[in-house]
């Protein structure tokens, strides 16, 4: 059974942003099946915090690519001057 100090201490010495998330997303559970409703509260806020955070920058970068795409697109193919 996942504890809450499993969860602060995986939230605590981690350092990957995906893994923070599921650990604040445990930590709320844990909290609600405890009856400790401000605590379920706030790891709920701060993982739905985080997951916008990431949703926001798997956003951007889809944008950037989409962008990179359609100029590489719009270039004209690069021809050859050289001796033939």
């Amino acid at each position: 059974m996942i504890t809450g100090e499993d969860c602060k201490r995986a939230i605590s010495g981690e350092t990957d942003p995906e893994i923070i998330r599921q650990s604040y997303c445990q930590l709320a559970q844990v909290y609600r099946r405890m009856h400790q409703t401000t605590e379920a509260q706030a790891a709920l806020a701060s993982f739905q915090k985080l997951k916008q955070q990431a949703t926001g920058h798997q956003q951007q970068s889809f944008e950037r690519k989409r962008k990179t795409q359609e100029q590489s697109a719009d270039d004209p193919p690069a021809t050859s001057n050289g001796p033939n």
